[in-house]
């Protein structure tokens, strides 16, 4: 650890585990308790953990959670949840490289605090973190977000039990949702939503600019059967735009995939989707429609007002691929635009409600064909350890005038988030372009007990409207 006038370094050493105390945390309904907190910091403060853990004892916090009376009152176990790592209105911080498991409550939570109404430059790159109990992560109250390469896992226990909660509450009045960037990121095998977008609170209490952009990231199953990607309460009060681009909703059976809920078709942020893809296989038989849009509980009757930028769905359900829920008899979905190219062995139809109104959107039926061949090469066969490696992923024919997107897995002796950075697994080659450059962050050993070569070899993975040619992309990492 060392401290200066340019702020705070925090070093855990690969193979460290920081493990709670047990019985340091009383069973009491004392707030904010947290293993790591960051509290209005008067300097920059840096934690790296690269193949180090913060682990707590969530078997210890949940037999006091469920011995309380009410034990299923959120209220009741809200109170009593321990955190992993905790930002209140904290700046300039820099988290990176660690896993974070077992919490009773958020494994990272971003908030304001009494030294600000939020926290602000933060950024988390490389995380990994499941098995929480709330959320693998929430944000409440922010102001420039960067989280590359992280993944959020396994989330059960209480609401909402997502992967990624970005949350307002409405007691904040100068809170913040602004430049926001999630980025090759994983989100996963969550009770509710892989991702959570819901700043419903934020309506009449804050003015500034809502700004979100995910790119790269895939979400992928749940098990609880809600929609792995839920965008809801969009606040009709404030500018701004929230924008999935090159991301992936890839869900198996017993899993929705896309909702969209009470966002107004007249005003409000802007919300788009770009090159989104979404797998959903398996469901023929279930009635989680890959696209539920809904007028939700708060929103007036006119809603929507939102793009598919050149969007594809691939289903093999007989139901409509997309379906629009009216909430009241005057309830109107409008203002529906783009394009969406949508692959179904039962054909393609959509449901817009009773009522539509401004319905642009061209969809597009591709039949089941040959799929396209693609295939994987490495730009260089060698990097040197802290420089960038770049892998080319290439379709050979094939339509162009729509996106593909590329599943692929990684092996060899190189570690994910150890050796190289945290990736999405999955390539996007956008409309036009028979090609697409992903570029991997490599990085410098450890340890002197670390080989000083170490590989990485990347696989194209199974997937729908794509076929593997023979052939990696293998690079040694020196």
């Amino acid at each position: 650890m060392t401290c200066s006038p340019a702020g705070l370094h925090v070093i855990v050493e690969p193979g460290v585990t920081v493990r709670a105390l047990p019985g340091a945390y009383e069973a009491t309904a004392v707030a904010d308790r947290t293993m790591f907190l960051i509290n209005g910091n008067p300097y920059p403060v840096r934690i790296t953990g690269y193949g180090a853990a913060f682990e707590m004892n969530r078997p210890e916090y949940l037999a006091w959670i469920y011995s309380f009376p009410n034990p299923t009152s959120i209220a009741n176990a809200e109170a009593h949840l321990v955190m992993g790592v905790t930002l209140y209105a904290a700046k300039d911080v820099i988290i990176e490289g660690l896993t974070i498991r077992d919490t009773a409550g958020d494994g990272l939570n971003v908030a304001y605090g009494g030294a600000g109404p939020y926290s602000q430059n933060i950024t988390f790159r490389d995380i990994v973190v499941y098995d929480c109990f709330r959320n693998a992560m929430s944000v409440s109250s922010v102001d420039g977000l960067t989280v590359e390469g992280c993944a959020f896992l396994n989330t059960s226990g209480t609401s909402p039990q997502a992967g990624v909660d970005l949350e307002p509450n409405n007691y904040n009045r100068n809170g913040r949702l602004a430049n926001v960037v999630f980025r090759d990121c994983v989100m996963a095998e969550n009770v509710t939503a892989g991702m959570y977008i819901s700043p419903h609170n934020m309506n009449g209490i804050t003015d500034y600019p809502l700004s979100v952009l995910v790119e790269r990231v895939v979400i992928g199953s749940q098990v609880g059967g809600a929609p792995s990607l839920t965008v809801e309460g969009l606040p009709d009060q404030l500018d701004g735009s929230v924008e999935f681009r090159d991301c992936l909703v890839n869900v198996s059976p017993g899993t929705g995939a896309l909702n969209v809920e009470a966002k107004s078709a007249t005003s409000g942020p802007s919300l788009t989707f770009t090159n989104l893809s979404i797998w959903d296989l398996g469901n023929s038989f279930q009635v989680f429609e890959p696209i539920k849009i809904d007028s939700g509980p708060w929103q007036e009757d006119v809603y929507g007002g939102f793009t598919f930028d050149n969007c594809v769905v691939v289903t093999d359900q007989p139901v409509p691929f997309l379906r629009a829920y009216d909430r009241t008899a005057t309830s109107s979905l409008t203002g529906i635009s783009g394009t969406i190219t949508v692959v179904d062995p039962y054909g393609v139809s959509a449901d817009y409600g009773a009522n539509p109104d401004n319905i642009t959107l061209k969809v597009r039926e591709e039949k089941s064909g040959r799929p396209t061949p693609v295939q994987v090469r490495a730009a260089r066969a060698s990097v040197q350890g802290g420089d960038d490696a770049q892998v080319i992923f290439s379709r050979v024919g094939g339509d162009l005038t729509t996106p593909l997107t590329i599943a692929y897995q990684t092996s060899g002796s190189a570690r994910e988030r150890y050796d190289y950075g945290g990736l999405g697994k999955i390539a996007v080659i956008p409309p036009g372009k028979r090609e697409v450059t992903l570029t991997i962050p490599t990085y410098p050993r450890r340890q002197d007990s670390d080989p000083r070569l170490r590989s990485l070899v990347v696989d194209i993975a199974p997937g729908p409207r794509y076929e593997p040619q023979p052939g990696v992309a293998q690079i040694i990492i020196h």
